[in-house]
Parts: C-alpha cells; structure tokens; sequence
C-alpha cells in the first residue's frame, strides 16, 4: 500500500485573503503565527508568507535549514535582505500588480481556458493549444488571432498579456459589421469592458456572459470583469497572485519553472531569468 506524499510545511505569518489561505491549505501543511520567530516549524518548513514588514535576519536562516521559498504579500523587498536569501539559495517572490493590471492578471487565465476550450471543441489539430511562440514564422496559416473589443484600460493590459504570450492581437470597433470583427474561424473576439453593451448588441450577444451558439467566435468576460472589480474580490487577487507566487517558488504550479515575480531571479540557475 502506497503512503500518500508528505505535504510541505508552510510558515504564514502574514494577514492574507480567505480564498489565499484555502488554496495554500489545499497543498501544504500550515502553520500560523504572528510572526516568523514565534513559529514553532521553522526548521522544518519549506516556504514562508510574510508582509513586506517583515525581517528574518541571518541567525533565522541558520535555524530555517529547509527553507525552500519566501513570499511577500505585496510590492517590493520590503525589509528582505536579498542577497543573504539568494546566498542562501532561497527564491523570494512578491505581488507587485494592482487595480487593472490584476484583474487582467485574472481574466487573462480565464481567457486561456476558454481558447483551449474552444481548440478541443473544435477539433482543430492543426491550431495549437496554446499560442504559437514569438519565434514561430508570423504567417502560420492557422496562428491563432484575438481581437479585443474597445480600448478600455483592463483591455489594454490583457492584450499586452495575449501578446506576450504569442497570440496575435488587435482591436475592433463593435459597429463593424460581425464579418469583419470574427472574420475567419481562426480568429476570436472577446468582450471584456461594460461600455461596450450596445455595441455587442449589435452582434446578437445581448446579456453579459452569454455564449449564444450562433456566436461561437465571442469569448463574453464582462461580468467576471465586474465581478473581479469589487474591493473584496481585488484583495482576494492580491492575495492569491502572492500566494501563487510562493507555490511557483517551491517548484509547484504553472509557473514552476520559471516563478514569475521572482525578485532574486539569480538564485533560479537553469531557468531562461
């Protein structure tokens, strides 16, 4: 009979959002505590949650022989000494995003859901699952294109994230004709701000959220849009962008590999930092 694999132990020290500490007590073993001294798991914990507040000065890092990954629950060093952490081999991550630059943060996963949803619905081998990367020939015949309605502020940023992920993006003017906004099966368009209501109408997509058959082309994100506006739901990302961040620096996640946010990218020797 197999043993189920022992779960990471993780310091939280810090004040973090409820829907954060769910996702870390999903995959670790917490402790809480006030601060990092008080914490009783120290010499066995592989990750710390701090505030840019926080301290650990070099006599902590001797007790802390298994520490793996430090996050910090905002923007910035804060009272981390980075070079005694990256001599230590610890990565240290933040959360650096805020206002639209998060929500889009968060939309654009969704988007990336959507498209492979889309991709496998379609059946379309030929167009890759996920984008082609900026070095692949500019004229593959099937490169997927999303074009974003309006020039909203959150759609600005998720486009620059859709562009730097490979895909090749523009913008629409809605009072066009549906034609020339979804004009071939390879392109997609996608609704994200609430100014663009009557326009959308005017393509058949009359409620936000609505992914109305004849419309296959529309990808409608307005009301998770709304939804991620709302203060709690903006702390609820801050919080979860932070924690994310922790897990990529333990070497678990999407973003393993590569932690993004990573604020000493020296200590990561064999990723592309």
């Amino acid at each position: 009979m197999q043993r189920a694999a022992r779960k990471h132990r993780i310091v939280v020290a810090a004040r973090l959002h409820r829907e954060a500490l769910a996702r870390l007590d999903a995959l670790f073993e917490l402790e809480h505590c006030a601060s990092p001294d008080a914490a009783q798991s120290i010499p066995h914990a592989a990750g710390l949650m701090l505030s840019q507040e926080d301290e650990l000065p070099p006599a902590f890092l001797d007790k802390a022989s298994r520490l793996q990954a430090v996050g910090l629950t905002g923007q910035g060093a804060g009272r981390m000494n980075l070079a005694a952490m990256t001599n230590a081999g610890i990565r240290v991550t933040h959360a650096p995003l805020e206002g639209n630059a998060l929500i889009a943060q968060a939309l654009w996963r969704s988007l990336e859901r959507a498209l492979n949803a889309r991709a496998l619905e379609q059946a379309e081998s030929a167009v890759p699952m996920r984008a082609l990367r900026r070095s692949s020939p500019a004229g593959h015949p099937k490169r997927l294109s999303i074009r974003f309605a309006g020039d909203g502020p959150v759609t600005l940023e998720l486009a620059a994230l859709a562009r730097e992920a490979g895909f090749h993006c523009a913008s629409t003017r809605l009072e066009q004709d549906e034609a020339a906004a979804c004009e071939a099966s390879a392109h997609v368009l996608v609704l994200v701000e609430e100014s663009v209501a009557p326009a959308a109408a005017s393509i058949g997509v009359t409620s936000m959220g609505d992914s109305s058959p004849s419309h296959p082309d529309v990808i409608d994100l307005r009301t998770e849009r709304q939804r991620h506006a709302m203060p709690d739901a903006l702390c609820a990302l801050r919080d979860q962008l932070a924690v994310d961040g922790l897990i990529a620096a333990i070497g678990m996640g999407r973003d393993s590999f590569h932690p993004r946010f990573l604020l000493n990218p020296e200590v990561c020797s064999l990723s592309c930092c």
